[in-house]
C-alpha cells in the first residue's frame, strides 16, 4: 500500500485522538523491512545479529508518516533465566525523521529479551544525542540529553527445524539459528506512559493491510 494512501489514514482518523489529548508523546515504527537472526550457543544464550534495520514510522505530534533506522545490531544475550534474556554491551543508532522536516537521533542501549512466546520482545533505554524541527516536536521529544525507553515485539520465529524456534528459549538449547522482522515498536520520552490509543491506531492500520508483511527469512 502506497504511503500516500497510509497517511490519507492516518490524518483522517488520527487528529481527534491527538486534539483529545489521549497521547503523550510517542514515536511508533514497524514493521521492519530486515530480519534480526538469533543463534543458539547450545548453553542457554543467543548472538543476535542483523543489518541496519529500517520501517516506516510515526509520531503522536503530526499526521506525517516518516521512517526510522536502526543500526546493524550484534551482540550476545544470556543465559536467559525466568524468561529473560540479559544482554551484553552493545551500543546502537536510532533515527526518526518525517516528511515536515522533525528529526531525532538517539544513541539505545538493548537491556533484556523477554521470551516465552515465539515473538521475542526488546527492551532498552535511550539518550537523545540530536533533534530538529518544529516547536512541539522540540518540546515533546528533546532536549538533547534527554533520557528515552523503548520497546519493540518481533514477528513469529521462523527457522529451518520449527522445533528448535518455538520460543527463543528453546534455541538457546541448540546451535541452530532462527529470524524474524520487527512486528512492530515505540520510543518515548521516560515519564511518559505507553499511549493506548496509538497502539489501538496503529493495530487499526495494521489490520486494514496498510503496512504488509514482509515474508520472514529462514536459517
Amino acid at each position: 500500500m502506497s504511503k500516500s494512501l497510509l497517511a490519507a489514514v492516518v490524518l483522517a482518523i488520527g487528529p481527534p485522538l491527538w486534539a483529545s489529548g489521549a497521547l503523550a508523546a510517542q514515536i511508533t515504527f514497524g514493521p521492519s523491512a530486515q530480519s534480526i537472526t538469533f543463534t543458539g550457543d547450545g548453553a542457554n544464550s543467543v548472538t543476535v545479529q542483523s543489518q541496519k534495520l529500517t520501517a516506516l514510522a510515526l509520531d503522536t505530534i503530526n499526521g506525517a508518516v516518516g521512517t526510522v533506522s536502526l543500526s546493524p545490531l550484534s551482540f550476545l544475550a544470556g543465559p536467559q533465566s525466568a524468561g529473560l534474556f540479559p544482554t551484553g554491551f552493545n551500543t546502537e543508532t536510532f533515527t526518526y525523521s518525517n516528511p515536515d522536516g522533525d528529526m531525532l537521533t538517539e544513541t539505545w542501549q538493548i537491556l533484556r529479551i523477554q521470551d516465552n512466546t515465539p515473538q521475542p520482545k526488546f527492551f532498552g533505554t535511550g539518550t537523545v544525542t540530536a533533534i530538529s524541527g518544529d516547536a512541539a516536536f522540540l518540546v515533546a521529544f528533546g532536549p538533547v540529553g534527554s533520557s528515552h525507553s523503548f520497546d519493540w515485539i518481533e514477528m513469529p520465529l521462523s527457522c529451518t527445524v520449527a522445533a528448535n524456534c518455538a520460543t527463543l528459549d528453546q534455541l538457546a538449547t541448540t546451535t541452530a539459528s532462527a529470524s524474524a522482522p520487527i512486528s512492530s515498536g515505540e520510543d518515548f520520552p521516560n515519564g511518559v506512559p505507553e499511549p493506548a490509543s496509538l497502539a489501538l491506531l496503529w493495530g487499526a492500520l495494521f489490520g486494514l493491510g496498510l503496512f504488509g508483511r514482509r515474508r520472514r527469512a529462514t536459517a
